[in-house]
């Protein structure tokens, strides 16, 4: 769709002379119109309105509360401990817990199994570190609204993982008490990958957090893609591999490749080369509600190879390509603190961004400390 602004003849100006950029499009409905924004001029945006690209929020539970608690852990004895533990209190709170099938059949029979086509969750739990958190993603294959997520930190990196397991009691009150006190949470982006195979025809839909990378395989060569955007090409790329990564993904994969850091609550999609070709393609920040294909020539040389947030390995034949577009319902993360805080915390504390040889170590917030009990 096309941007339209229609000047208003309400200017100051002595002239009165009203400028039309393009014809009113009958398309938009009148409550596209936003008035106000700019002067002299109603803007009717292409972007889609179902895009909502404010990702900072304050939850408030409805009808008096969560009721149905996920949680789903690492596969290692210490976390099996902590969520019988925690299961058991949430339980002596009056909430009902569900545990993955598996889990259920092997380890916690007393808790109910958990299936994502009829099972209807309040809020969900995770107990490891960021693989984790993807895993939890990635059991809602659809596009349908998600609940909120609290992530316990009992794995490695734990960039996604504010919250101390020992503390769970204090960090799950708060959680239950969200309508007499503020929870802040953010709302990580989704991006919905669909694999077309040279017909363009739909082979597969994939819904990530972090990212997709499209590479070379197997194959001892260079991979050869097409970068199309918004419907027109952009460049073609020469390289071991692309990586397309939300926000989230921005920590990831995309940063050891070189790609920049980018706060989750930035809407953008970065497009992060993998051993270019080329001194000059640089890592690409486009806006998040782009449409971006990549496509596998046909006449490459081989065929190539999707992986999304790690998983589900895929052959892209000659021709096929990959189409990426903004999933209309992101992942709600809870948070310690309000905006991007606990974002910078992450990147100084974890990642010892900026921290050289010489300065001494950066200090936590005493909100952190006091949130975590230190």
């Amino acid at each position: 769709m096309q941007q339209v602004l229609s000047s208003s003849s309400s200017s100051s100006s002595s002239s009165g002379s009203s400028i039309a950029v393009a014809p009113l499009d009958s398309a938009y409905g009148a409550d596209d119109a936003v008035r106000g924004l700019i002067y002299g001029a109603t803007l009717r945006f292409s972007d889609s309105a179902a895009l909502r690209l404010r990702r900072r929020a304050m939850l408030v539970w409805e009808q008096g509360g969560p009721r149905r608690v996920l949680i789903v852990k690492k596969p290692v004895p210490a976390a099996g401990a902590q969520l019988e533990e925690m299961a058991t209190w949430l339980q002596q709170q009056g909430l009902q817990v569900f545990v993955e099938r598996a889990v259920h059949q092997q380890e916690f029979p007393q808790f109910a199994p958990f299936d994502p086509a009829t099972t209807d969750i309040d809020f969900a739990i995770t107990l490891g570190g960021d693989g984790t958190v993807l895993y939890l993603a990635s059991l809602f294959t659809g596009d349908v609204p998600l609940p909120p997520v609290m992530c316990f930190a009992m794995g490695t990196l734990g960039f996604l993982t504010p919250f101390d397991a020992t503390q769970y009691r204090t960090c799950l009150q708060w959680v239950l008490a969200a309508n007499r006190e503020h929870l802040y949470c953010t709302l990580r982006t989704r991006k919905r990958c669909a694999v077309l195979n040279a017909a363009g025809e739909l082979l597969r839909v994939h819904h990530i957090l972090n990212e997709c990378v499209i590479d070379r395989g197997a194959f001892p060569s260079s991979v050869f893609l097409e970068v199309y955007i918004d419907g027109g090409f952009v460049t073609a790329a020469e390289a071991d591999g692309l990586i397309i990564a939300t926000p989230s993904g921005s920590t990831a994969y995309s940063m050891s490749a070189g790609g920049s850091m980018v706060a989750p609550s930035v809407p953008c999609t970065l497009l992060t080369p993998l051993s270019p070709h080329s001194l000059s393609f640089r890592p690409l920040i486009i806006p998040e509600n782009a449409d971006l294909l990549v496509r596998l020539p046909r006449n490459a040389r081989s065929h190539a190879r999707a992986s999304f947030d790690g998983k589900h390995p895929m052959r892209i034949e000659r021709g096929g390509s990959v189409h990426f577009q903004t999933s209309l319902c992101p992942l709600p993360l809870i948070n310690i603190g309000s905006l991007d805080r606990d974002w910078y915390e992450g990147i100084t504390h974890k990642l010892k961004w900026n921290q050289t040889i010489r300065a001494p170590g950066v200090p936590g917030s005493q909100f952190w400390q006091q949130v975590n009990g230190r």
